[in-house]
């Protein structure tokens, strides 16, 4: 039976290879199709979870603090909810791959976000983009 605790417990596990690939060797050739699949991946199980049914997702429960304390009671909304987090989280790890290769910034200026954007999300690319402007900002 498919329970939100084992959901949690795959998207961990599953999500962690393209991170080490981010974090270890970004530039491994088929970094990309790494971490497209994996984030295909979460996003299908989060459809499924979300299209399922079984959870009480609905417009209004996104109009307040309240609607969203409701739709998170589920622990099937919780866990797709971690998916969506996921998800995301790992495309903007690799567009902060990307951009810092891109840019030709010290690896360690697009790597040292990575940590944070995996964990803080938004906090690990604040931190990119701060690392980033002062690049820029120095000419190099």
């Amino acid at each position: 039976m498919l329970t939100a605790q084992l959901v949690f417990q795959a998207a961990n596990l599953v999500v962690l290879p393209a991170w080490a690939v981010l974090l270890l060797w970004p530039g491994f050739q088929k970094r990309d199709l790494l971490v497209y699949t994996t984030a295909i991946l979460l996003a299908m199980a989060y459809a499924g979870l979300i299209f399922s049914g079984r959870g009480s997702l609905h417009p209004d429960s996104f109009n307040s603090l309240a609607g969203l304390r409701q739709l998170f009671t589920s622990d099937l909304a919780l866990a797709a909810g971690w998916l969506h987090y996921l998800c995301f989280d790992l495309l903007i790890g690799l567009q902060v791959v990307k951009q810092g290769r891109q840019r030709q910034m010290a690896r360690w200026q697009y790597t040292l976000p990575l940590p944070f954007t995996f964990m803080l999300g938004p906090v690990g690319w604040l931190l990119f983009w701060l690392l980033g402007f002062k690049t820029k900002q120095n000419g190099v």
